[in-house]
């Protein structure tokens, strides 16, 4: 082979081997180009396939306030409330009162105070300061209170006792009370001209006594009676109406005993908000219609609702019931003669001479 030959067969070797080179790299691209795809697609593969087996998750429902009369704690709420003139307080009294809880075990049991002041329509004071105690057995609420009254007429300082029994169920209550003045219970407010009296004939002789009119306010034992059921129930923004039917007593401390009938609409456009109309009579005090507004600061708008709650909790929300009772100490007003002088001798006023009878 000629040098010419040998360098021309050493190029085209050359030449070769560049080629070989450039044609080894997109190869190896190729490969790994592959591999990468193969990979991938199994990825996707597997991806795509959990996918149909995997089910869409339910949604949760929300956690539901707990409906157990355990968790009803009762709050401290405050009334303002008018009651209209009726037998034994002739005049409107405006009260506001606190329903305040010392100690309760939610759901069973609960010690609670109320407080109260109030105002007639002349401005004179009244008050009273109660204790009392409610709790649940099975399907009614039992409780009972006791406590004292004031009441300043204008004229006269009154203080009673008084105590009470009550009983709740769902729909209906049972309330009993008892009212006993305290301390000075008769006052005399006014006297009146002279009079005579018992105009007798001694022998042939005539004599009399003589009385003075006193006119005297005497605070009243009393007892009352009333129970209380759901006349009917409105849609929720109209709420509902009961109806309470009643008996009471009046007497003593020298007034005539007297009993009495009573009924009562008590409409409760919401829990807190509360208009009453009733009707009474009785024979020392005549028949009187009278009126009620109250309204409740603190408590809620709405009873519990019966579909939502348990029963127990639905009863439970009546523990912060108003004790139902008469407020204010019911006070008569007596006219009375008292004996000033007896058996003074009857003379003619226009001789002064004494008067005989026929012998």
């Amino acid at each position: 082979m000629s040098s010419a030959n040998f360098q021309a067969y050493n190029a085209a070797q050359s030449d070769d081997k560049k080629r070989l080179k450039v044609t080894r790299v997109p190869c190896s691209a190729v490969r790994c180009f592959c591999l990468m795809s193969s990979v991938l697609a199994a990825v996707m593969s597997q991806t795509a396939a959990s996918a149909q087996t995997l089910e869409p998750e339910e949604p949760q429902p929300p956690i539901q306030p707990s409906t157990s009369a355990a968790d009803l704690r009762i709050t401290p709420r405050w009334t303002i409330n008018y009651n209209s003139a009726n037998g034994g307080f002739d005049r409107g009294l405006t009260g506001f009162e606190g329903f305040i809880p010392v100690i309760q075990t939610p759901g069973n049991s609960l010690v609670y105070l109320v407080p109260r002041v109030s105002l007639d329509n002349s401005a004179n004071l009244g008050g009273s300061l109660l204790a009392g105690y409610r709790f649940l057995s099975g399907n009614t609420l039992f409780g009972g209170y006791a406590g004292v009254d004031f009441r300043n007429t204008g004229r006269s300082d009154f203080t009673q006792l008084t105590a009470g029994l009550e009983a709740f169920g769902e729909t209906w209550d049972v309330h009993f009370n008892a009212y006993l003045p305290i301390g000075d219970k008769r006052n005399p407010v006014a006297s009146g001209g002279s009079v005579g009296l018992n105009p007798r004939f001694q022998g042939n002789q005539l004599f009399f006594d003589v009385g003075q009119f006193n006119q005297v306010e005497a605070a009243l034992n009393g007892v009352d009676l009333e129970g209380g059921f759901r006349l009917a129930e409105f849609s929720e923004d109209w709420g509902n109406l009961w109806v309470h039917p009643g008996l009471y007593y009046y007497g003593g401390n020298e007034s005539d005993d007297s009993l009495g009938v009573r009924m009562r609409l008590d409409y409760r456009l919401q829990e807190n908000l509360r208009f009453g109309l009733g009707i009474q009579h009785d024979g020392l005090f005549g028949t009187h219609v009278f009126f009620s507004v109250n309204a409740i600061v603190g408590g809620p708008t709405h009873p519990p609702d019966a579909a939502a709650v348990d029963p127990e909790t639905s009863l439970w929300a009546r523990a912060a019931e108003p004790v139902t009772r008469n407020p204010v100490i019911i006070v008569d007003n007596q006219t009375v003669i008292e004996t000033q002088a007896s058996n003074i001798v009857a003379v003619n006023p226009a001789t002064g001479q004494r008067i005989f009878g026929n012998t």
